[in-house]
């Protein structure tokens, strides 16, 4: 019983990490699997209008 509530444990203590390192990547602005053109944030000055 012990081993499995250490395993629960320990698994969602490594969550928690994971999805903590992933927001801070978020909000310190680290760039995007694929960025879109001009660095996302944006359409590039080139853009069409999609409407």
């Amino acid at each position: 019983m012990a081993d499995t509530l250490f395993l629960l444990a320990t698994t969602g203590f490594f969550g928690l990490c994971a999805a903590y390192v992933r927001g801070c990547a978020r909000i310190v602005g680290a760039p995007a699997a694929d960025p879109a053109p001009g660095g996302g944030h944006a359409p590039s000055r080139g853009a069409e209008d999609p409407r």
